[in-house]
């Protein structure tokens, strides 16, 4: 049921519906769970919920960027003359280097004490 696509451009409407759903109320959630351990308000300094959804997006996405990286390479080497819509222009080079960069960032979200319980759920999960 998740993987039924429109015709016109084989689009996965149900999971790309189904998961900004999921990531809503995960989002929701985790605000209402901050908002009651903290007991002052949704942003700002005592509730840094805004500051640590953004780390836990930044960290989803540098896995993503790694994970985009890896299946890139792979197709690469598997099926060299494979027909493809879009051509990276800067080749392996440039994979590998989005891919260093996206491997060193979830670190750099560790060295802010105030978004470094977001980056340990993200770690955790």
């Amino acid at each position: 049921m998740v993987s039924v696509t429109l015709p016109g451009r084989q689009t996965f409407h149900v999971a790309l519906i189904d998961g900004a759903a999921f990531g809503y109320c995960v989002a929701i959630g985790y605000c209402v769970a901050l908002l009651n351990a903290f007991g002052k308000g949704w942003f700002g300094e005592e509730a840094p919920v805004g500051a640590m959804l953004l780390n836990m997006a930044a960290f989803g996405a540098m896995t993503a960027y790694v994970l985009q990286v890896i299946a890139l390479m792979r197709l690469r080497q598997r099926f060299p003359a494979i027909e493809r819509p879009c051509v990276s222009p800067l080749g392996n080079a440039g994979a590998i280097a989005v891919g260093i960069i996206a491997l060193g960032t979830p670190f750099v979200l560790f060295l802010n004490p105030g978004h470094r319980l977001g980056s340990y759920g993200c770690a955790l999960w």
